[in-house]
């Protein structure tokens, strides 16, 4: 049996540093049921590759992290990126 739900969030906070990334993170794996796979569609900002974040990553292989081109259409990218999370869940 496959579990899948669509739950986008933004992280919308007045700074944009990594504990602020690693706090919506937190917040998201509190909430989330520990057997669905989160797919995160983030910026190539330094925020969302710093060390702790990383080392915080590795220890949960349910968060997939998706970059978008440092150069180019980042929407158009996400949408891609949708597009193929949503037909590999069908």
């Amino acid at each position: 049996m496959t579990t899948s739900a669509t739950a986008p969030q933004r992280c919308l906070q007045p700074r944009h540093r990594h504990q602020e990334f690693l706090s919506f993170l937190r917040r998201n794996d509190k909430e989330v049921p520990k057997e669905l796979d989160l797919h995160l569609i983030v910026d190539n900002y330094c925020t969302h590759k710093h060390a702790k974040v990383k080392a915080w990553l590795a220890q949960r292989p349910q968060f997939h992290v998706h970059y978008t081109p440092t150069y180019g259409a980042p929407g158009q990218r996400a949408l891609k990126e949708g597009a193929s999370l949503r037909f590999a869940r069908n």
